[in-house]
């Protein structure tokens, strides 16, 4: 079923705050509007997914990316970004209700896992031009990776338990087995991030190469739980990332903005 009417409503309302604030940002009453309308979102979130911890990811995706969008440069980008992220919120929204009634449909959880590193890339972009755009005072190094710690070990664990759903219902796996892998991705991260900081490019270009690394040690570990023989596939992606990795560090101009 492809329409639902509280992700509708959602979304509906995430696209009016989106413009709300780009047009309207100097406004006294701003502040008010976001705030009722952040009380709104967070009740239809919840009626649309049905479980508060379900709804951590949507409101991630809805709090990194109204920031976000004031960042792009051109009105093509902004509008495009802002039907890219509409779409991913309704569809992050109808795939958590759906994976409520059938939490084995393969074509969900995969497009679950690509709107999860959607939120990902989005708050990345986030972590990076704040650490570039604000005081060392403001925003130190040591809060922006505890900052990627945090946000890789909330989307890497609510990507592997909707993942791994039959095998921690058979006992194969367990939560501490979840929460262990879902804590070392977040470590790999977070070091990576810290590198990432001596880099020179554009915060775009840092937050492409920390998502490149997120999703090589996501897929490792997530291979890792599942004992699944899968070093073809996982060699294929890493030169895939490695090619990828190569061409932004040959194409991004060394400065900060």
């Amino acid at each position: 079923m492809l329409f639902r009417l509280y992700p509708f409503l959602t979304t509906l309302l995430f696209i009016g705050l989106i413009f709300f604030t780009l047009y309207f940002f100097g406004s006294n009453f701003v502040w008010w509007v976001l705030g009722g309308g952040a009380v709104i979102i967070l009740f239809l979130v919840k009626k649309s997914v049905g479980r508060i911890a379900s709804t951590i990811v949507p409101l991630l995706l809805i709090g990194g990316s109204l920031p976000v969008l004031s960042l792009m440069g051109t009105p093509s980008l902004r509008y495009f970004s802002i039907v890219l992220l509409s779409v991913s919120l309704y569809l992050v929204l109808l795939i958590k209700g759906r994976l409520n009634d059938n939490p084995v449909d393969k074509i969900a959880l995969a497009m679950l896992s690509g709107v999860n590193f959607l939120t990902f890339f989005v708050l990345a972009n986030l972590l990076f031009a704040s650490f570039i755009h604000f005081s060392e005072i403001v925003f130190p190094v040591w809060l922006m990776i505890i900052l990627a710690a945090l946000i890789s070990y909330i989307i890497a664990k609510d990507t592997l338990e909707n993942n791994l759903f039959l095998p921690l219902k058979r006992g194969e796996l367990t939560k501490k087995d979840i929460n262990a892998a879902s804590l070392l991705a977040a470590l790999m991260t977070s070091e990576i991030a810290w590198g990432l900081v001596f880099f020179p490019f554009r915060y775009r270009s840092n937050a492409v190469l920390l998502l490149a690394a997120y999703y090589i040690f996501f897929t490792a570990t997530q291979f890792f739980l599942t004992k699944e023989e899968k070093r073809r596939k996982l060699a294929k992606d890493i030169v895939i990332v490695l090619i990828a990795v190569g061409l932004i560090l040959l194409t991004s101009k060394w400065r900060y903005y």
